[in-house]
């Protein structure tokens, strides 16, 4: 009869048998294999900050991008006016308040006219310069945010825009391009300086400025300032380890434009100081002499190079940063090989003391757990059991006087409220996509002679892009009458996108429909509705909050389609008897900017059988694949064009179809909408 042992003592002696061997294997391999991963863990570590910086960074100046891209869109449009100040500062303080890195705009022409306006906290400055005109004379206007009563006064001032280097980039990219043949695509026109001291606040920044053309054939130059301070706050807060170093330079002079964490940097005035100076004019200790023995151990290395410096070992790594065309940085990161590693000495006595005491009460712990473990622990798995099989109710009481039970038991408790309630927001964020997808037209009207389809897929379970098709026709006794299903004589077309998605812009979107269809009962002209509803949006809206919009009105019988765009771009039109497609922009601000709209005289598009119109939301236009790559408007014009003989619903379809395919498994990020209205003729 074999020889049986107690549960008790099979634990310990299997405990001490795996205690003595994972010791020994401890032992004998880390001295072995302590350099290979020391180095494994600073190379990864090293790569992976300087990744997530240049995300931070790309981010970053992504959104100056984007930004200055719809302020150019602005002045192509013919509402940023030098002669209009007032209206200028207006458009340009929701931009800076929405983007706190910007701290002031500036507007110039060819002639030297100049328009600026400056945020520190709640201070604001308006300088408006003209030297052809006023000379060395500038006008300053000056208020806060508590008293927005601006104090007015004239200054001798020597300064003439166009010699600063913001404007000369952005002049010599307008040479260059203006005449190109087809034009390039347009974020190259966007020119970064180099950094330099700005002329009013003698901070060190950039300025990203871009020249356009406004609709009377003058070229204006638009620029955004960004401070190096700004850029600095990034790399100062990365925390890699304790003394670890992340900081940008400029590519030639190796000037700092993104300061390292260090102590000598927590003073303003200090950080002020030391950006825009080279390395080799930082002081010889510290920083300056870290940075410098860097970047010569980095030339030439592709991966993290291991260097001496001030007594201690580092390891360190520089690698460029495009920013745009022809510009270029550096970003590097040195983390001190004892942040890594720490002390070997220390490690190793510290693995002898572990395993020595270990083994010495492994038997007495292993008695002593068995009893406290085993038990709440079973009861554990009992609960468990009961929540996957969806009984929330709480069970019987974990009985145990060891804290990591305790804390597991509290946590089981946790996670069963934690399910409660999130069972409760799902079925809340089921509800609320139901009532948006409600607002959706569940049919369309029948406008003789066209066809239309339309569909909106919100990002998240809500959106923040509507749609609507409405039927309509005038009534004997003078009011209008809505047709949501059959046949209409004219019909209102509408597709509206609110900044964000998610529960609050699609509370929004559903707003302005409900006051579009309100507006439509009363009165079909497209000019009074829009007013109306900006009026109203732009008095519930907060600032740096806007609507983009599209409202269509087509008419059956003379055939014409007369469009109105509210910030919504581009629209598409395809003229089939000139077999030619026409991209179109919007005809004024989006909803929310201005309590006034300015809206340039629209006439009605004539439509013809084969002719089509699509209106799509940037959701679709701005999709990204996995390489970052955009679906953009030349893929939807050749899609538009090889699916232009099937009807609407088969080229929304084919859209559909090929935006799904280009992303692939990407999560969207934007909420997609689009309207196709094609002429049948019939």
């Amino acid at each position: 009869m074999s020889r049986t042992i107690s549960i008790r003592g099979n634990f310990m002696v299997n405990l001490v048998l795996v205690i003595v061997l994972l010791s020994g294997a401890i032992m004998a391999t880390t001295g072995f294999f302590a350099r290979w991963t020391m180095e494994k863990m600073t190379a990864e570590m090293i790569s992976q900050m300087l990744t997530g910086t240049q995300r931070e960074l790309d981010h970053f100046f992504l959104t100056m991008t984007q930004n200055l891209l719809v302020v150019e869109s602005w002045g192509e449009a013919g509402l940023l006016r030098l002669d209009e100040p007032e209206n200028l500062n207006r458009i340009f303080a929701p931009v800076i308040r929405r983007i706190p890195e910007v701290k002031s705009i500036i507007l110039a022409d060819l002639d030297g006219r100049e328009h600026m306006l400056l945020n520190v906290g709640d201070h604001w400055l308006n300088r408006q310069t003209w030297p052809n005109k006023w000379g060395t004379q500038s006008l300053r206007l000056e208020w806060t945010n508590h008293d927005a009563h601006p104090m007015e006064s004239w200054r001798k001032l020597d300064y003439d825009a166009r010699t600063r280097p913001w404007f000369q980039g952005a002049a010599r990219r307008w040479e260059e391009y203006r005449d190109v043949v087809p034009p390039p695509d347009i974020e190259k026109w966007i020119c970064w300086t180099e950094p330099y001291i700005f002329f009013t606040t003698k901070d060190p920044g950039i300025t990203a400025s871009i020249p356009f053309r406004d609709p009377e054939g003058t070229t204006h130059i638009v620029g955004f300032d960004v401070l190096l301070s700004d850029i600095s706050r990034y790399t100062m807060e990365m925390r890699v380890s304790e003394h670890a170093m992340v900081f940008v330079l400029t590519d030639g002079d190796h000037r700092i434009i993104g300061l390292p964490r260090h102590e000598r940097y927590t003073d303003p005035d200090a950080r002020k100081e030391a950006l825009l100076k080279s390395v080799d004019q930082l002081s010889e200790e510290g920083p300056g002499q870290i940075l410098r023995t860097c970047l010569t151990a980095a030339k030439g290395q592709e991966g993290p190079s291991r260097f001496r410096v001030l007594g201690q070992l580092w390891w360190g790594r520089v690698q460029p940063f495009d920013l745009a065309q022809g510009s270029r940085f550096l970003m590097g990161m040195a983390v001190p090989e004892s942040d890594v590693l720490g002390e070997m000495s220390r490690m190793w006595a510290w693995i002898t003391l572990i395993t020595t005491g270990v083994l010495a009460v492994a038997l007495w712990r292993a008695v002593v757990l068995a009893r406290k473990l085993s038990r709440p622990v079973e009861d554990l798995v009992e609960e468990s059991n009961r929540i996957s099989l969806g009984n929330l109710d709480p069970g019987p009481a974990i009985e145990s006087n060891v804290t990591e039970v305790r804390q597991l038991a509290i946590a089981h408790d946790r996670m069963r409220t934690g399910l409660q309630t999130l069972m409760k927001l799902e079925d809340d964020l089921k509800i609320a996509h139901q009532i948006q997808q409600n607002t959706l037209p569940k049919s369309l009207p029948q406008i003789a002679g066209f066809d239309i389809a339309a569909y909106c897929e919100p990002a998240e379970a809500t959106g923040g892009d509507t749609y609507d098709v409405i039927g309509y026709r005038p009534a004997p006794n003078g009011r209008i009458v809505l047709i949501s299903d059959g046949p209409a004589e004219r019909a209102v077309l509408f597709l509206a996108d609110a900044t964000g998605h998610g529960v609050g812009p699609a509370l929004l979107v559903t707003q302005v429909r409900a006051m579009l269809r309100m507006a439509i009962r009363m009165n079909p002209n497209l000019e009074e509705v829009v007013r109306e509803i900006n009026e109203q949006v732009t008095a519930d809206l907060e600032r740096g909050r806007f609507v983009t919009a599209w409202l269509g009105d087509l008419n059956a019988e003379d055939r014409t389609l007369t469009s109105l765009s509210l910030g919504q771009a581009p629209l598409i039109r395809y003229d089939s008897e000139n077999d030619r497609f026409i991209v179109m922009e919007a005809d004024a601000m989006p909803f929310g900017i201005l309590p006034k709209l300015q809206i340039k005289p629209i006439s009605p598009i004539p439509m013809k059988p084969g002719d089509l119109f699509a209106v799509l939301s940037d959701g679709m236009i701005d999709s990204f694949d996995r390489d970052r790559n955009e679906f953009g408007l030349d893929r939807t014009l050749s899609l538009l064009s090889a699916n232009r003989h099937l009807s609407a619903a088969g080229i929304l379809a084919e859209l559909r179809k090929a935006v799904n395919a280009f992303t692939g498994e990407i999560p969207a990020t934007d909420d997609s909408t689009a309207i196709i209205i094609k002429c049948t003729g019939r």
